[in-house]
Formats: C-alpha cells, structure tokens, sequence
C-alpha cells in the first residue's frame, strides 16, 4: 500500500510543473500542457492561464478560494501575446485545475493541483 502512495505521489509531483521564465522557474504552484499553462503565485493570490496554441480551443483555469469561492479565469485571446489572470484580495487559491475545449461544445479538465503550504 505504501508503495501505492509512493508512487502516486511521484507521479503527482512530475505532472505539477512551473512555467520556465528566463531567470528559472517562477516560484509558486503551476500546471502546463502543450495546450496552456496555469501558474499561481508563491503567497496565493494571483492567478495566470495562458494559451500555448493557435488552435481554436479555449484554456481556462477553475479555482477555490479560502473563502470557499469558486471563480474561472479563462486566456480569452487564444495563443495572441497575453494571458488571463486574475487575482485575490482577501481569500487565497487552494485548488485550481486547468481546462480547455470548444465554447459551447466540448470540456475536457485536468487533475485538480492542491495548493499544500511552503
């Protein structure tokens, strides 16, 4: 069993990735495909998705707050220069889980990424 949880876990750990930006990885909690990428900041309250492809399908990201509220912040110009973000002022992201398809049509969402404690 605790093999189980181990290599759960390791798999987990090698599927949670940060955006590279040019000095290394930016600190904080993120998750990327070669659709999108969703990155939250080190102190929680800043959220950014980003759309890697000109593919006619949407990237967004559905998050919880402390606050237990539930928000999407979704990149709506496609694979143009700029990403979607939004931002907490009081409550901090928890959990937050990346999504992409056709509006209206199709969905499809990653794993959900726990925020844990640094």
């Amino acid at each position: 069993m605790l093999v189980r949880v181990f290599i759960a876990s390791a798999a987990l750990a090698v599927m949670v990735t940060v955006p590279a930006s040019a000095t290394g990885p930016a600190p904080g909690w993120g998750h990327a495909t070669t659709a999108g990428s969703v990155h939250v900041s080190e102190d929680r309250n800043h959220i950014v998705v980003c759309d890697n492809k000109a593919d006619n399908l949407y990237v967004e990201a559905e998050y919880a707050t402390s606050m237990l509220g539930t928000y999407t912040v979704a990149d709506s110009n496609g694979a143009a220069w700029g990403c979607g973000e939004d931002r907490t002022y009081i409550s901090h992201v928890d959990v937050f889980k990346m999504c992409t398809g056709i509006r209206g049509v199709t969905r499809r969402c990653e794993e959900s990424v726990w925020i844990t404690r640094r």
